[in-house]
C-alpha cells in the first residue's frame, strides 16, 4: 500500500500539537485564569463519567429493536465480567503509572530532528516509553505508519452522484453536526480508517477500525489546539491504534485515548455517529455531503480486502491474542460480524441482545 507523511509541525515539547489547520478556529478548554487539572485528576474524572454514561447508554442499546441473538453463553459472562473490572480494558494501576510517567517524558529528548521518534523505537534503545499497555502487544499489521493511508483532506460529493456507485445496502458512516450531515461510507473508510475532517468549522476524526467493525467519531482538538491523526500500522486486540502527528504517542480508536507516549491519558471528546444503510441515508437526508473516492489513493473501493480474516475461526487477527473485554467480540463466526453500538463508552459491556448483525457481513 502506498503511505502517506504528513506534514509534521516544529519542534514544540512534548504535549505540544501542532497549530490549529488553516480556517478552524483554536477553542480553549480552559479559562487562562483557572488552574488546570492534572492527568490524574482527568483519568479519575473519565472513570467516574464512563461508568454512569455506560449505565445510562447501555440500557438506551437494548431498546433499540436490533434482532436479539442467541442467549449469552458463560463465556461471554465471564468475559463481560473481566471487562467491567477493566477501564477501556486497560488495568487501573498500569494507567495511573503510565500517566505519571507521561507528566516528565519528553519524545524529542532523543532525537535532533522536529519528528519525535517512534514509540517502539525508543523502546528498542533502551528508553523508558510511557505505556498503558505492554509494549509488545501492540502488534504489526503488516502495513508501516500510514501505510493504510488517512484521509487529509476530505473531498465530498452530493447524495445523486454517490447513489451512482453506492447500493442501497451499503453501510455508510453518518454524523449530524451543526447544520452539516455528511455520510462516510465504510466501502472508502476500510481503506482508509481515518479521516481529518471540518464538520460546521469543527476539527472532527472520523475513524473506522475494519477488523473490529467500530466506528467513532472525536473532536480532534487538544489544549485548545487542532492535532491530526495517522495509522501507526500497530493493533492492540485487533483494534486500530492511531498516532498523532505532534508527538507520536499511540491512541486506541476503541476509546479515543492516549495509551502511549507523552499523551498518555490524553482523551478526545467523542461525538455522535451512526452506521446505517447507503439507501436509508438517501432518502431521509437527500442533502447529505457524500465522502467522495477523489481521495488521491489507488484503491479498489468496494472489494473486501480481509476475506482471511472473515473466514477465519478466530476473533482476533492474532490467533495466541489473549485480550479480554471488548476486543473479544470483534467477530462471533465466520461471514459475520458482529457490531457494539458505536456510541457506547469502551467500558461498557453490553449483554448479547444488544448487538447487531453488522451490514459489513460478506456479501
Amino acid at each position: 500500500m502506498g503511505s502517506h507523511t504528513g506534514h509534521h509541525a516544529p519542534r514544540r515539547g512534548p504535549c505540544r500539537p501542532p497549530r490549529a489547520a488553516p480556517g478552524v478556529a483554536a477553542r480553549a478548554r480552559h479559562s487562562p485564569t483557572t488552574p488546570q487539572p492534572t492527568k490524574k485528576e482527568h483519568a479519575m474524572r473519565r472513570r467516574m463519567l464512563l461508568g454512569l454514561a455506560a449505565l445510562a447508554l447501555g440500557l438506551a442499546a437494548c431498546t433499540a429493536g436490533s434482532p436479539a441473538p442467541d442467549s449469552e453463553s458463560s463465556d461471554d459472562a465471564a468475559a463481560g465480567a473481566t471487562a467491567g473490572e477493566l477501564v477501556g480494558g486497560v488495568d487501573p494501576a498500569a494507567r495511573e503509572q503510565a500517566i505519571a510517567a507521561a507528566e516528565d517524558f519528553d519524545p524529542f529528548a532523543h532525537t535532533d530532528s522536529d519528528t519525535p521518534p517512534w514509540p517502539w523505537e525508543l523502546a528498542a534503545r533502551g528508553v523508558d516509553v510511557p505505556a498503558m499497555v505492554p509494549l509488545d502487544e501492540l502488534r504489526s499489521g503488516g502495513p508501516p505508519p500510514d501505510g493504510i493511508p488517512p484521509i487529509d483532506d476530505p473531498q465530498f460529493e452530493s447524495v445523486a452522484a454517490a447513489d451512482e456507485w453506492l447500493t442501497d445496502r451499503d453501510p455508510v458512516l453518518l454524523i449530524e453536526h451543526g447544520n452539516a450531515v455528511r455520510a462516510y461510507p465504510l466501502a472508502i473508510l476500510t481503506f482508509h480508517e481515518v479521516v481529518n475532517d471540518v464538520v460546521a468549522g469543527d476539527p472532527l476524526l472520523v475513524t473506522y477500525c475494519p477488523l473490529c467493525n467500530s466506528a467513532l467519531a472525536f473532536e480532534h482538538t487538544l489544549d485548545g489546539e487542532v492535532v491530526e491523526f495517522g495509522t501507526s500500522g500497530r493493533l492492540w486486540r485487533s483494534n486500530l491504534v492511531m498516532y498523532d502527528r505532534a508527538t507520536r504517542s499511540l491512541w486506541l480508536q476503541f476509546t479515543g485515548e492516549a495509551i502511549v507516549g507523552a499523551r498518555v491519558g490524553d482523551q478526545l471528546e467523542r461525538l455522535p455517529l451512526q452506521m446505517a444503510a447507503w439507501g436509508d441515508v438517501a432518502q431521509r437526508w437527500p442533502d447529505a455531503e457524500v465522502l467522495s473516492r477523489d481521495t488521491g489513493h489507488d484503491r479498489p473501493y468496494g472489494e473486501n480486502p480481509y476475506v482471511g480474516y472473515d473466514e477465519g475461526g478466530s476473533p482476533m487477527l492474532f490467533g495466541d491474542d489473549t485480550g479480554s473485554g471488548p476486543w473479544c467480540c470483534g467477530r462471533r463466526a465466520p461471514h459475520r460480524r458482529w457490531t457494539r453500538a458505536t456510541w457506547l463508552p469502551a467500558t461498557t459491556w453490553a449483554p448479547r441482545g444488544c448487538f447487531a448483525r453488522g451490514s459489513t457481513a460478506a456479501r
